[in-house]
């Protein structure tokens, strides 16, 4: 469990990195460049961030997976926030987003350092 865990979650960790990105688009109000975020970069974190879930303890799993279905609430509404222009919904989905995804990477256990 702890083999594949580690194997799976630097590539989504990585994805925690890019979020500042898409803040910037929401401040500096670039539509386009929001939703080609969400539907490129982020268009496979659910994935991935389902076969970490996959790999945890049965309790701590179900709740990471209702972080991810979560997170893609909140993605999917940023979405619609950009294709209206609003600025405010657009920055609160997100913080909710990234909020979700913080709280998963709590649920997963630390790696051992080597």
């Amino acid at each position: 469990m702890l083999e594949q865990i580690q194997t799976l979650t630097p590539r989504v960790t990585g994805m925690r990195d890019r979020f500042p990105e898409l803040e910037s688009y929401i401040q500096n109000k670039e539509w386009v460049n929001i939703r080609s975020f969400i539907h490129g970069p982020m268009g496979e974190l659910r994935l991935r961030l389902g076969r970490v879930a996959n790999q945890l303890l049965p309790n701590d799993a179900s709740q990471a997976k209702a972080l991810i279905d979560d997170l893609a609430v909140h993605l999917e509404r940023l979405d619609a926030a950009a294709a209206d222009y609003n600025q405010v919904e657009s920055g609160k989905q997100y913080r909710l987003a990234l909020d979700d995804f913080d709280a998963f990477f709590e649920l997963v256990p630390s790696l051992p350092a080597e």
